[in-house]
């Protein structure tokens, strides 16, 4: 199944590599500490010292194109900013600009708690998470610019996607509200998920090929079967 989708939308291949990014980033921050502490140091002390003598560490690196900074900003809450990245990036390929931008948005509100980017270097710990009010405010910018951008793309959309990008936020409220309505509505609901499944599978015949047939690579019409008639043939048989 994974192989079917990947061959069915391998750009989403490549959101899921570009995700892959902050967990690399702290991968590299692990393998800095570990190098430091081999050699009888840590970043934290070398940031104290660096500051003691007017310098500054993260400079330092930068000075030799190594850019310290966004490696340990990226390392910090990799899982969750790595999720934001991947749905942004996905929904970006597939021209949901409006869905992605509301990933983007999650990704501002969760950088300016400080739940992904921010962090600072303590001379005892080294690199620490930070929590707060804009803990991390270029970040929280960069994916509100980000956001706004998208919206605007949106306005170049096909009318069929646009429709499509915005309900799609809206599904998974709707399936809360309906999963927790009882008896006729949650029937009601769960027939027409099934008829859509199909509609959304259904393409017309294939070539050469009857609707009817069962041949690889045919695609049936939608069926009518998953619509329960009892509850109609009842009422008409009371009201008779």
């Amino acid at each position: 199944m994974a192989v079917e989708g990947a061959a069915a939308r391998p750009m989403h291949c490549i959101a899921v590599t570009i995700a892959l990014i902050p967990a690399l980033s702290s991968w590299v921050l692990n393998t800095i500490n570990t190098t430091l502490q081999a050699a009888g140091t840590s970043l934290g002390e070398l940031y104290a010292q660096g500051n003691n003598t007017d310098g500054h560490t993260i400079q330092t690196f930068t000075d030799q194109r190594f850019y310290l900074e966004g490696v340990i900003s990226l390392s910090q809450g990799f899982v969750v900013s790595s999720i934001v990245i991947c749905a942004m990036c996905m929904f970006l390929f597939d021209k949901l600009f409006i869905t992605a931008a509301i990933w983007a948005i999650v990704g501002a509100l969760l950088s300016m708690v400080g739940l992904i980017h921010a962090y600072e270097i303590d001379e005892v710990h080294g690199v620490v998470s930070v929590y707060g009010v804009a803990a991390a405010p270029k970040f929280g910018a960069m994916y509100l610019a980000t956001a706004a951008m998208l919206v605007l793309a949106s306005l170049t959309s096909d009318e069929d996607i646009a429709k499509q990008d915005i309900q799609l936020p809206l599904r998974p409220f709707m399936q809360w509200i309906y999963a927790r309505a009882g008896g006729e509505t949650r029937s009601q609901y769960r027939s027409f998920i099934a008829i859509k499944s199909e509609e959304d599978d259904y393409q017309g015949p294939a070539d050469g090929l009857p609707p009817s047939t069962g041949a690889l690579g045919s695609r049936n019409p939608p069926s009518t079967t998953s619509l329960s008639n009892e509850p109609l043939l009842a009422a008409a048989q009371q009201s008779a």
